[in-house]
């Protein structure tokens, strides 16, 4: 399992971190990039070649988004792999997210899969300032 921190990006303090996890028989994770859209939108793009949409989930509970993949991917018969380089097989990518980032959107387009995510802080939590009225004196 691999975790990345994201304390270095100030931006993303408040995402939370990512990790990978093996399987029997799954591949490492597939390649991503997260982007910032301003203090509070987010998207994730991970690289997905010749999955369906039918082969991946994606699922949130507790601050995790997890994002599995299971590939059913039979050779033609006759055919011979000369490389290698296209990651078949199954793999589970978790992103924890932090309070109250939620998952919007998901895509799959192009072999890219584009997760949209925003943070809503509910007003109640959301810092304000407080005006500082003058006392009536009596004299």
């Amino acid at each position: 399992m691999s975790i990345v921190h994201f304390d270095s990006f100030p931006a993303l303090r408040h995402f939370g971190r990512v990790s990978q996890s093996l399987a029997n028989g799954a591949v490492p994770g597939p390649a991503y990039d997260i982007e910032s859209h301003g203090d509070d939108s987010f998207v994730i793009q991970v690289a997905l070649p010749g999955y369906q949409r039918d082969e991946l989930e994606i699922s949130f509970h507790d601050h995790n988004m997890t994002v599995k993949g299971c590939r059913n991917t039979a050779l033609a018969e006759n055919a011979q792999v000369l490389h290698k380089g296209i990651p078949t097989g199954s793999f589970v990518q978790s992103f924890r997210l932090g309070d109250h980032v939620e998952v919007v959107k998901a895509e799959l387009d192009s072999g890219i899969l584009r997760i949209d995510l925003v943070r809503r802080i509910p007003e109640a939590l959301k810092p304000r300032t407080i005006s500082i009225g003058q006392a009536d004196r009596a004299a």
